[in-house]
């Protein structure tokens, strides 16, 4: 009796180790994957960062120098400071909608094109805002400039982004 009650006894001291063990190996698995994808994300993260700022940078100063005193005739500095806040919660709106940032998972052509999609439609949102403000048509050559500015930049920064992605991966 006492001999089958120690023998289980050593079972379970060995299961109990093997499953400590186990668990240990798991949580440095965890830890080891964790830290790599913590620094994929904070590489992408300046990606991501650094694109919302340029965009609305550009943004802001084309509104400003083109067409900002042309609708907001006296208040024009609550005025662009509307413009710009739009701005920034439409393409950060659209930019989550279409996962235009998701340089893991999308190919090189459908991250293009969802973020030339964010930033076009964006530009034209606020642009025919400005024309009903306006009560009429302003001249759409320097938005359209803006907005070229924007995408071109925005594509290089894709593509730089997901060659990254693609030689960590």
């Amino acid at each position: 009796m006492n001999q089958t009650k120690k023998q289980e006894d050593d079972i379970k001291k060995q299961l109990i180790e093997q499953m400590d063990k186990e668990k240990h190996e798991a949580q440095e698995r965890r830890d080891s994957k964790n830290a790599s994808v913590h620094t994929d994300k904070d590489h992408m993260l300046g990606y991501k960062i650094f694109l919302g700022i340029w965009n609305t940078v550009v943004f802001a100063v084309g509104w400003y120098l083109f067409f900002n005193y042309k609708i907001f005739e006296y208040y024009s500095r609550p005025g662009y400071m509307v413009v710009v806040c739009l701005f920034v919660i439409a393409y950060i709106n659209l930019v989550a909608f279409y996962h235009a940032f998701d340089f893991k998972n999308k190919r090189k052509s459908k991250l293009i094109f969802t973020n030339t999609i964010s930033i076009l439609t964006v530009d034209l949102l606020i642009y025919l805002g400005g024309c009903l403000f306006n009560a009429g048509y302003i001249d759409v050559k320097p938005g359209i400039l803006i907005a070229v500015i924007q995408t071109v930049v925005t594509w290089i920064v894709v593509l730089m982004a997901k060659n990254r992605v693609e030689l960590k991966g």
